[in-house]
């Protein structure tokens, strides 16, 4: 059995279900019957037994939460989901319940996400013909692959022009079809700190970006990403009250 589809533990909280697959990760689902787990990004330390994963939350009261477990000789002595207003006891999973999360994940029913973000603004440039470009990260697929995507043309009716580039020299360099290079250059020191983006032989001027996810500012069009949940993140309502 594949890495990705072995199951080396998993915890279930009130909260929901914390699944650690042989292949490395710790990945929340809300439910059993969950199609999607999510991964938790953070610090992970081990102390005289005691496990403990640091991970982000989008909860408004509190930006993170701690996941712990203690285990000898294959029992569970202690699992706590922590916040800074709670602590939830947790279980092992019972052999049969990991082998039905090991077939969802085998035959595609259960998805493992690295977490897709939402695309925001890196740069937006004009000339003075009214040429504009605009730089767009996203994070997409469920490896959350980085992508960055040039859009073009005049103000209000930007259209993708490629996704392909290099970086050298301080810049973004990226190279359209008609053979136009575009360079956006970072600006944070290097050799020419001052250098202007360009079009072509047209020179540019950055523009602000007041929310660098407002890309409807801009007459871009782009599908946000599924929010990636967590135990506290607003969609679930189980965020503990402050008090």
């Amino acid at each position: 059995m594949s890495k990705d589809h072995s199951i080396e533990l998993a915890l279930e909280f009130p909260e929901g279900i914390f699944i650690l697959p042989e292949s490395g990760g710790i990945y929340f689902m809300p439910d059993s019957n969950s199609d999607k787990a999510y991964l938790g990004y953070g610090a992970q330390e081990e102390l005289h037994g005691k496990i403990a994963h640091n991970l982000p939350t989008r909860c408004a009261d509190f930006d993170q939460y701690d996941v712990t477990y203690e285990i000898e000789d294959e029992s569970l002595l202690a699992a706590r989901l922590i916040t800074p207003f709670t602590r939830s006891a947790g279980r092992l999973l019972d052999d049969a319940d990991i082998q039905k999360i090991e077939t969802k994940l085998q035959n595609g029913t259960l998805t493992l996400l690295a977490g897709a973000k939402p695309p925001k603004i890196l740069y937006a440039a004009k000339a003075g013909d009214d040429t504009t470009v605009v730089l767009v990260e996203s994070r997409e697929g469920p490896d959350a692959q980085l992508k960055r995507t040039l859009y073009g043309g005049p103000l209000g009716n930007l259209k993708p022009l490629t996704d392909s580039y290099v970086q050298g020299g301080n810049s973004f360099y990226f190279m359209l079809l008609d053979k136009t290079t575009v360079a956006l250059p970072y600006g944070h020191g290097g050799p020419k700190p001052n250098e202007p983006p360009k079009f072509g032989n047209k020179i540019m001027a950055y523009l602000d970006v007041p929310d660098d996810e407002d890309l409807a500012a801009f007459g871009i069009k782009m599908a946000v990403p599924e929010p990636h949940l967590d135990p506290f993140c607003p969609e679930l309502n189980n965020a503990p009250s402050n008090p």
